[in-house]
């Protein structure tokens, strides 16, 4: 799959886990997802990828925060 030690520079979410978990196994969800499978980006190197990233937290005694990422 991909060598240890390999390293990227595109964003990636944890929404991408379940995308990729799931390809790495030979199937897919049968219904669109938020994530995307994160092997494309070593599988296929002309992939178009995101150019941002939002997230947001609750709780975890912080205020309520959100974040944008952007290259």
């Amino acid at each position: 799959m991909i060598p240890a030690g390999t390293e990227g520079k595109k964003m990636i979410s944890n929404a991408d886990l379940a995308p990729t978990i799931l390809a790495a196994v030979g199937t897919s969800f049968d219904n669109p997802a938020d994530g995307r499978n994160i092997l494309e980006l070593y599988t296929n190197p002309d992939v178009k990828w995101r150019d941002y990233l939002y997230a947001e937290t609750f709780g975890h005694h912080v205020s309520h925060r959100a974040y944008v990422w952007s290259d």
